[in-house]
């Protein structure tokens, strides 16, 4: 279930990542965590999306969390 919780949001609500970036400043340990849900359980729609969304649609001040989620969704959607 985070799993699924973490795809949505990321899916659903991509525009508020930058405030996704201001929590993990502040907790640096929720960026593993979420990296860590993005995996095979997910829909591959789902983790090809996110990967899409964090190429193209990311923030200038978000690259390295893009470019994390972004290699997590890959991973995530070409193991399944």
């Amino acid at each position: 279930m985070k799993s699924e919780a973490v795809i949505r949001l990321l899916a659903d609500k991509w525009e508020a990542l930058p405030e996704l970036e201001r929590i993990i400043a502040k907790n640096p340990l929720l960026k593993n965590w979420m990296l860590s849900h993005i995996n095979t359980t997910l829909d591959t729609d789902d983790l090809f999306n996110v990967e899409k969304l964090a190429i193209s649609q990311c923030p200038s001040s978000g690259k390295s969390l893009c470019n994390e989620i972004a290699a997590s969704a890959h991973k995530a959607a070409t193991s399944n």
